[in-house]
């Protein structure tokens, strides 16, 4: 149980970081920025490259955020069913859009 207290408070929320977009660990690097670099094809190395103050874990945090919101997502039928589950509604639902 305390490794997972400590996995969530890699993914802070805090109105006056990022208008209050989920960060890594109150940082003003978001969610959103490491997704879209994997999205891209950056590799885990390069983005701890360029964002040196991150460590392996952080990355795994934001991936296991994403893992949650598709399980959640795929638990409501409706969505599969509809189609409704969208890149739109994958921003929304992780607050970076």
């Amino acid at each position: 149980m305390k490794r997972l207290a400590m996995q969530i408070e890699r993914i802070t929320h805090n109105p006056a970081v990022m208008g209050g977009k989920p960060c890594i660990r109150g940082l003003r690097v978001t969610v959103g920025t490491i997704l879209g670099l994997l999205a891209t094809g950056k590799s885990r190395e390069r983005i701890l490259q360029a964002y040196p103050y991150l460590v392996p874990e952080d990355i795994d945090a934001v991936l296991r955020r994403l893992s949650t919101l598709v399980r959640v997502s795929t638990n409501q039928p409706e969505i599969l069913r509809e189609g409704r589950i969208s890149s739109q509604s994958i921003h929304q639902a992780l607050n970076i859009a």
